[in-house]
């Protein structure tokens, strides 16, 4: 009897929200870049807005039609390992920032402090509670870096940002 009851609600509940075209689309954005000398340079933050339309349009989905947005995991990896520079130990700091016109900066995602000596991939804590949509509404969505480094690098080593993102969409 008890399962019958619990049955029907969430049947109707499946029901109720497939009617209202509610879908929800998980990809992830990634970006390559550079860290050498005393800067970190991952040239597609600057338009992480764009980057997002650009998912967004190859999951078929029109940003306008997007209810929410949160970004689910986050990881940066080391891709070239360079002569001295062996692991991501270097980093001291290591946040990223939400950031849009008119919006007040808001973390999204950091590396947990110390990163372990031969750390080549690290999985960063995010806010999976942030709303991202209103900085995708606002206009030039971007991620900034906040990153100090142990010291200068002997080197260049490259590197990938990877986010992935959960997207609710209305699609009635």
């Amino acid at each position: 009897m008890i399962r019958r009851s619990l049955l029907l609600p969430a049947a109707l509940l499946a029901v109720f929200f497939s009617a209202c075209g509610l879908d929800v689309v998980e990809f992830s954005v990634i970006e390559e870049g550079s860290i050498g000398g005393a800067g970190v340079n991952i040239p597609g933050l600057g338009n992480f807005g764009s980057s997002l339309d650009n998912a967004l349009s190859g999951q078929g989905v029109d940003p306008g039609d997007v209810d929410s947005m949160r970004v689910l995991t986050g990881s940066i990896e080391m891709t070239t390992h360079a002569g001295l520079t062996k692991d991501l130990s270097f980093f001291d700091i290591l946040e990223f920032n939400m950031v849009a016109d008119g919006m007040q900066p808001a973390r999204l995602a950091w590396a947990a402090q110390p990163i372990a000596t031969g750390s080549t991939r690290v999985e960063l804590d995010v806010d999976s509670d942030l709303e991202l949509k209103p900085y995708l509404d606002a206009g030039n969505m971007r991620v900034e870096i906040d990153a100090t480094l142990e010291k200068p690098l002997p080197d260049v080593v490259g590197i990938k940002l990877i986010f992935k993102v959960r997207v609710d969409v209305n699609v009635i």
